[in-house]
């Protein structure tokens, strides 16, 4: 898991970027045990980042992160952590020209099969067309 932060002090006129400051950070599984503790260091525009590598059998549910100066809390959190499940079909679309002007048609080839192999049957997709420069 990758997690970023953008981490600012209230100041007696406004907010400041704790620039250089070390924090602490902690993310907490979702049954409250620490996964992860570390300090970090605040880069110039006030942000921290790191990564998380999380085992196979992590807890599923709501993990939260803090992050502090001291006694001082910055941020608070979160994130789940679910069980991967496997989409039950895919879905390609195949332009048959690259692109296409204003006016004409344009035809695509549509294929939705089940990841087994059989074509998904009588199924009914919704679609949108934009334009770009």
């Amino acid at each position: 898991m990758h997690f970023k932060g953008v981490v600012r002090q209230r100041g007696v006129a406004g907010y400041l970027v704790p620039a250089g400051k070390p924090l602490s950070v902690e993310i907490q599984d979702a049954e409250q045990k620490p996964v992860y503790r570390k300090t970090l260091t605040a880069n110039a525009n006030g942000t921290i980042r790191d990564d998380l590598e999380l085992p196979a059998g992590a807890a599923l549910g709501s993990y939260s992160i803090q992050v502090r100066a001291g006694e001082e809390s910055f941020m608070n959190g979160g994130f789940e952590v679910e069980e991967y499940k496997q989409p039950e079909y895919e879905v390609r679309i195949t332009a048959t020209k690259a692109s296409i002007l204003q006016g004409e048609t344009a035809q695509e080839v549509i294929d939705s099969r089940y990841y087994f192999g059989e074509p998904v049957a009588g199924a009914k997709f919704k679609y949108a067309v934009y334009r770009t420069h």
